[in-house]
């Protein structure tokens, strides 16, 4: 079913299989480094394949040294815990996406997520980190 999210964002976005897909497990690293464990596990119980896109993929990297300094004082100045998000976007930004196909995959991956495990369970994810229900809205 991954493979459905894939195409898709590949339609939408207009991006090949390889950035799409990475681009699905950078998002879902980021959802599980912030988001409450059990909310996303269930999310990711809920895409079948997602588990596996995850283990192949890429993570943000864990804050720490120069990166970790400037991302958190730039979550300092945005809000706080802008810092993920900001690690997040700089990943999907070297795997070749601008501002706009940043927000269009991020939306499509929340869309497929809203269908495959329901509103309630998105939307908690959205309200317990920080800007991203705006960074995605």
């Amino acid at each position: 079913m991954v493979e459905e999210l894939v195409g898709r964002i590949q339609n939408k976005v207009g991006i090949d299989e390889e950035t799409a897909s990475r681009a699905v497990a950078i998002i879902l690293h980021f959802l599980k480094s912030e988001a409450p464990p059990e909310l996303i596990d269930r999310i990711v119980a809920s895409i079948p394949g997602a588990g596996e896109l995850m283990a192949e993929g890429e993570a943000p990297p864990k804050p720490g040294g120069l990166m970790g300094s400037i991302t958190g004082m730039l979550g300092g100045l945005l809000d706080g815990g802008m810092g993920g998000i900001m690690a997040a976007f700089t990943m999907l930004s070297e795997a070749g996406l601008d501002m706009d196909q940043v927000q269009k995959v991020t939306r499509e991956v929340i869309q497929f997520s809203r269908e495959q495990a329901g509103d309630t369970l998105v939307d908690e994810v959205l309200g317990s980190i920080p800007g991203l229900a705006r960074f995605a809205g």
